[in-house]
Parts: structure tokens; C-alpha cells; sequence
């Protein structure tokens, strides 16, 4: 039973108690302390008066007189401190105060670029009707770091308006293009690149529409650090123009590299020869190696790389030709399968104006049943492996 039911059975009672007590022979008081009970009833507990729900609008950054004009009549029009200077609108530090002043308020409405993170929280639960203003032609969202390693990727993403079939380009402090991408069908877009030297740098992002022409050019600071550099002794059994680009990988991303490349006859190219034992092997973090030199190893010095990557060393081994039977038995001892490819391949036939081919398939499936794939084709099949031993 409600409070007011309470109230108005007890004085209800109270009406009829004194009936009792003073008879029929006053019929008059009677009345008049029925009518008494029902207005002091009416003053405790006033009927509820039915209005119209009120909205609150709040002004924030971009908005316009114009926007706010379209207010229905009732509207309380209040501005946050991010929005413009609009005649005859009242100011409120936050949305918080705003609705502290007028609680009465059932919907709010807000016109502008919208709220901030300041304000998120106070507009939860209430209905809310938002009235964005239109956005710029260009870009409208980026996300970039402020701070990246040197020698690492790292990757800035955003949306353009208003700009269909765009192209984005990544300028680096140099003026080239660092990176390039166009747009997808919402606009939205992602680049990445490297910073080889550590200090302060200034990128640029460009966003050009479907003819090249520029639309927009924004500053992209950026500060790049100096991280950990590995240590990396690579060992070839041969020259090859993979090389060279191995060792400007490691020069872009900060590696300290080491190179013997023998030429057979106990003659080297590289850097000064090193002794190869369980001590060198302690102060490295990778070997890279490809099969020649895997097997120039020979049994004892195999048996101390195996030794070192049990203790945390890592070795990747590059399959750039034959890999005979004895290889193959070496690295099953170590997790991996190398068997003949005789599945069935795609060939796309060259026509008489096509130059020679820059690349060569070696017929070699390498598996193992607890590897990881580092890379794979566009066919799903995996180019690398890893496997902690």
C-alpha cells in the first residue's frame, strides 16, 4: 500500500471517529470536516500536472548559429567552452553543470563536432539526439604514434572525406615516398613504414584524389629512439645479390651485423674472420646460414649451434638450392621434413614480350607437425618455419 492510500485511509477514519462522536444532529460540521480532510489530503499530495518534456541543447566545437536555429520553442540552448562564441547563449564549464542546472530536462541535443572524453560520462544514460556538423574534405581521423623504436615498423591509419578512389602517400623527412595505399570503400586507410636513424623527424601525409591532384598535406612529428640492437652473424657459402639487400635490412633496422661469405679455398669476403665457438655463440641473438654453409659446418661445430639454440639462440636457415640427403636427415634431427614438391602448380605463360624471369621455384616442401608459420605465399603455403628447440 502506497503512502498516500495510508494517508488518505487515515483520515478518512478520523472523519468518521468524529461522526461518532458528535452524532447526526450536526450534519453541517460534518461536511466541512469532509471537505477539510480533502483539501489538507489534496495539499499534501497535489495531483500531477502533465507538461511537455523539455530539451536541453548543447552547443560544442563547430557549431553554428545556423544549427541552433532549428531548435523546436521551449529548447534550452547552453554552450560548452570548445564551442565558438554565440550571441545570447549562456556557458557551462562541462555537461555536468549543464544538467545540474536544469535536471528537469528529458532529451538532450547535442550540435557540433560532439562531446569530448570529458563529457561522455555524464551524458550516459539520458536520450541523446546528435546533430553533427559537416565534415571537412580531406582528412577527418588520424592515428599515428609520437614515439617509435628506430628500426622497427610502425604504422599510421586514418580516414579522408569526401574524397572518393584516394590515394595516400607517407613522405618521409627526406621527401621521398616512404609508403603508398589508396583508400577503401569507407574511406579509411593504413601505412607503414621505418625509421633507420633515431632523433626528431617530420613526416607528411598526402591525400590526392583520382587525378593526383592534392587535396590535403598534413605534418606527421615523430621522435625515434634508439632500441636494442641484435647481434647477427650471418654465414653464407657463396656471393648472391640476396645478400646485399640482407645486409641493408640490417642497416635500416639497426641490427649489428656480421658477414663471412666463403669463396671456397679457405678465402672469405666480410667482416674480420671470427672464432666460431660456444663463447661467439653466447653473444650472438641470431645465425643466420643458408645450406652451404650448414653443411661447411661439418658435425662438430653443428653440434655447438644446436648446443647455443638450446640456450636461447636463434638460427634461421635459408634453402637456396639442393639440400642433399644428409641435410635432410640433419634437419629432421631438428623438427623439420624436407621432402620433393610433386603437387600440382599454376604456371602463367609468358608471351614473346616478356623479359627472363627474376625469380626460381625450388621443388622443396619443408613441414613439421609443432612449427609456426612465419610468411606464406599467396596460396597459403608457408614460406618459413619456426620451431623452438
Amino acid at each position: 500500500m502506497s503512502v498516500q492510500m495510508l494517508v488518505a485511509a487515515g483520515l478518512a477514519l478520523a472523519v468518521l471517529l468524529a461522526a461518532l462522536r458528535i452524532g447526526l444532529r450536526r450534519p453541517m460540521l460534518l461536511a466541512l470536516q469532509c471537505v477539510a480532510a480533502a483539501l489538507l489530503y489534496f495539499t499534501l499530495f497535489p495531483p500531477a500536472m502533465k507538461r511537455d518534456a523539455g530539451v536541453l541543447v548543447i552547443a560544442t566545437a563547430g557549431a553554428t548559429p545556423a544549427m541552433l536555429a532549428t531548435n523546436g520553442p521551449g529548447a534550452t540552448v547552453l554552450a560548452l567552452p570548445e564551442s565558438p562564441m554565440l550571441v545570447d547563449v549562456a556557458r557551462v564549464p562541462d555537461l555536468a553543470t549543464a544538467l545540474r542546472r536544469h535536471p528537469s530536462d528529458a532529451s538532450l541535443r547535442i550540435v557540433g563536432a560532439g562531446l569530448g572524453p570529458r563529457d561522455i560520462a555524464a551524458a550516459r544514460g539520458r536520450a541523446v539526439v546528435f546533430a553533427a556538423v559537416a565534415l571537412p574534405r580531406g582528412f577527418v581521423d588520424i592515428s599515428a604514434p609520437a614515439q617509435v623504436t628506430v628500426g622497427t615498423m610502425w604504422t599510421v591509419s586514418g580516414r579522408v572525406n569526401g574524397v572518393p578512389a584516394a590515394s595516400i602517400e607517407l613522405i618521409d623527412p627526406a621527401g621521398a615516398v616512404a609508403a603508398r595505399t589508396r583508400t577503401d570503400g569507407r574511406g579509411s586507410f593504413s601505412l607503414a613504414a621505418l625509421s633507420p636513424v633515431s632523433g626528431r623527424m617530420r613526416y607528411q601525409l598526402r591525400v590526392r584524389d583520382a587525378k593526383a591532384t592534392l587535396v590535403e598535406s598534413l605534418a606527421l612529428p615523430l621522435q625515434a629512439v634508439p632500441g636494442s640492437q641484435p647481434r647477427v652473424l650471418m654465414l653464407a657459402g657463396g656471393p648472391g645479390p640476396e645478400l646485399k639487400y640482407l645486409r641493408r635490412w640490417a642497416m635500416d633496422a639497426g641490427v649489428q651485423l656480421r658477414t663471412q661469405v666463403s669463396l671456397g679455398g679457405g678465402l672469405q669476403l666480410g667482416d674480420a674472420p671470427i672464432a666460431f665457438n660456444a663463447a661467439t655463440l653466447q653473444g650472438l641473438d641470431l645465425v643466420v646460414l643458408d645450406e652451404r654453409a650448414w653443411r661447411d659446418l661439418g658435425d662438430a661445430r653443428r653440434g655447438m649451434l644446436r648446443e647455443a639454440m638450446t640456450n636461447g639462440l636463434g638460427v634461421l636457415l635459408r634453402i637456396t638450392g639442393p639440400v642433399s640427403v644428409a641435410d635432410r636427415a640433419q634437419l629432421r634431427g631438428l623438427g623439420f621434413t624436407v621432402s620433393a614438391d610433386t603437387g600440382p602448380s599454376t604456371l602463367v605463360m609468358a608471351t614473346g614480350m616478356d623479359g627472363l624471369p627474376a625469380l626460381a621455384r625450388q621443388p622443396l616442401r619443408v613441414a613439421s607437425e609443432d612449427a609456426q608459420s612465419l610468411l606464406r605465399d599467396a596460396a597459403g603455403e608457408p614460406l618459413a618455419l619456426w620451431r623452438n628447440v
